[in-house]
C-alpha cells in the first residue's frame, strides 16, 4: 500500500490533500469507457476531463482523516502493550515510549478536531 502523508491542521488543510484527492478522481475518469468525446467534457488547455471538487471528493478526504487518527490510536495501543511487556525496559526507554504515545495523542486529537470540521462543512454546504 501506498503511504502518503499530508500535513492537516485542526483549522487548516493543506492544498496538497485536495489536489492528491483531485488527482485520483482524474486517474478513475480516464480508466472508466468514455460515452463520447463532447467539447463540454473536456478542457480547452489539455483535453482532460475537468475536475471538481465534489461531495465524493470531500468525503473521501474525511475517510483518509478519519482512518489516519483510528489508525495512530491502534498504534499508541500496539506501543503500550508492548511497553507493559517489556518491563525489563530502562528508565529512559519507558520515557522514549511515553512520549511518543503522547505525540501521537496530539497527532490524533488533530486529526479528530479537523474531522470534526470537515463534517461540519459537509453538512452545512452539502
Amino acid at each position: 500500500m501506498e503511504r502518503i502523508v499530508f500535513e492537516v491542521g485542526p483549522t487548516e488543510i493543506l492544498f496538497e490533500l485536495f489536489q492528491y484527492e483531485m488527482e485520483q478522481q482524474q486517474q478513475q475518469q480516464q480508466q472508466q469507457p468514455q460515452s463520447g468525446n463532447s467539447e463540454d467534457d473536456t478542457n480547452n488547455n489539455n483535453g482532460r476531463a475537468e475536475l471538481e471538487l465534489t461531495p465524493e471528493i470531500w468525503r473521501k478526504m474525511l475517510d483518509r482523516i478519519v482512518g489516519a487518527a483510528k489508525q495512530l490510536d491502534m498504534d499508541a495501543e500496539d506501543n503500550k502493550s508492548t511497553t507493559m511487556s517489556n518491563s525489563n525496559s530502562s528508565s529512559s526507554s519507558l520515557l522514549a515510549s511515553r512520549s511518543v504515545n503522547d505525540l501521537r495523542k496530539s497527532n490524533q486529537s488533530t486529526l479528530v478536531a479537523c474531522a470534526g470540521g470537515f463534517r461540519e462543512f459537509l453538512e452545512d454546504s452539502i
